[in-house]
């Protein structure tokens, strides 16, 4: 049950959340604040988020518990709370991703070197399903084959069908911190190690697998500290499945590099664009396949005038792009226009309670135009909201309050 005091900041964050919208036939609209129950205050639940239409996920930065919400028409309603099995906290929910009735949680602090109880990262990952009878169950522990006491597996994670993505950005396989990733592929209801990826130009400190995506037979590896022109310009490592197994395709690069820009603090993919988010110059790159198997540059997503985390997180569904800029608790969606891509509609908290320090667009989850954001500053808890695609009835420039359930 939510006190006075949080049924207050809900009711002014709902009535502050807006959007303001250029032409486009669809509108991101009528969101609910949702705000995990009988979790720990201050722990920034929003921190990351997965959705699937029905169930969404909340994690946290520091409570190592994953609270689950079903939807319900427009609104949800709480469900179980996945809780951390470990005897102490290991980050369980830092990292989620979800497809189908699988959800996935990343664990990056879990020792299975020595005693649950030791202070190490090396990480694990969590399998769940979920269930329209809005329950959850336990189906299985990831490791990867080469642990290491550092490695903090499961620091990212996608899924797509049948397969896991899992970053482990401390992997030393090329060195000190240069990272690394890991491919689980269903077997028989089995988890199984499928591949290590680690990048043909991989480096020390390139913190590879501090973002990771996959989709169909293309897997993505941010190495947002790659310093091998400038310092902590950032690459991209591409892999791609072939009937050999997985092998590197392309390492991709900012078309303009800049010195701590970080390309690749977050990836996504569909299997035919790559967008790779660049906070130091506040932009998301979209890279698309050409006919010759080759990965080209095709547009940036940007905002003039703004650099404010602007492509921290990226989420990508169709003909739509979600780009996060958390600094000023905005999330920006683009639509294709012919050879590039338009900014149609601008989502944000306005300045109330928590205002842009409630840093909404610190996640992103979407699942066939609607999204899940979350706002891991926001109230008491951190928060995550739902925004909903349905046809905009006015496509005018003007301010639309989002409404709360």
């Amino acid at each position: 049950m939510l006190d006075r005091s949080e049924l207050s900041w809900i009711s002014v964050l709902a009535a502050s959340l807006c959007v303001s919208s250029n032409a486009s036939a669809q509108a991101l609209t009528k969101g609910e604040v949702i705000v995990p129950g009988g979790v720990t205050a201050a722990a920034a639940y929003g921190h990351a988020v997965a959705f699937n239409g029905q169930v969404a996920a909340i994690g946290s930065m520091y409570d190592s518990q994953v609270p689950l919400f079903f939807k319900s028409g427009d609104s949800f309603v709480a469900g179980p709370i996945l809780n951390d099995p470990f005897g102490r906290v290991k980050g369980l929910g830092s990292a989620l991703a979800m497809s189908g009735s699988t959800l996935v949680a990343g664990a990056p602090l879990m020792d299975p070197c020595g005693s649950t109880e030791g202070p190490m990262s090396s990480g694990v990952v969590q399998v769940y399903s979920v269930n329209a009878q809005r329950g959850a169950t336990f189906v299985q522990e990831l490791r990867h084959n080469d642990v290491d006491r550092f490695d903090a597996f499961g620091c990212s994670v996608a899924i797509d069908g049948d397969r896991i993505i899992a970053g482990a950005k401390y992997d030393i396989t090329t060195g000190t911190s240069s990272g690394a990733a890991y491919i689980f592929r269903d077997i028989g209801g089995t988890w199984t190690q499928e591949v290590k990826l680690v990048g043909r130009e991989s480096r020390i400190g390139d913190l590879a697998g501090w973002s990771v995506d996959i989709a169909g037979s293309v897997a993505v590896v941010g190495a947002p500290f790659d310093s091998s022109g400038l310092l902590a310009a950032g690459s991209v490592q591409v892999f791609e499945r072939t009937d050999a197994g997985w092998v590197y395709a392309a390492t991709l690069e900012s078309p303009v590099p800049a010195k701590e820009a970080y390309f690749g603090i977050d990836v996504v993919t569909d299997g035919t664009r790559i967008v790779v988010g660049e906070t130091g110059i506040g932009a998301a790159h979209v890279f698309s396949k050409r006919s010759d198997g080759t990965w080209k540059f095709e547009s940036t997503l940007a905002r003039r005038g703004l650099t404010s985390q602007l492509g921290a997180k990226l989420a990508i569904d169709g003909q739509s792009i979600l780009v996060g800029a958390p600094g000023i608790a905005s999330v920006m969606r683009f639509e294709p226009a012919g050879a590039t891509w338009k900014l149609v509609q601008t989502i944000t908290t306005k300045v109330g309670p928590f205002g842009p320090s409630d840093q909404f667009g610190s996640a992103i989850a979407m699942h066939r135009g609607s999204a899940i954001v979350g706002a891991r500053m926001g109230g008491v808890t951190g928060t995550a909201i739902y925004l909903k695609a349905e046809r905009s009835p006015d496509t005018s420039s003007a301010d639309t309050p989002l409404s709360a359930r």
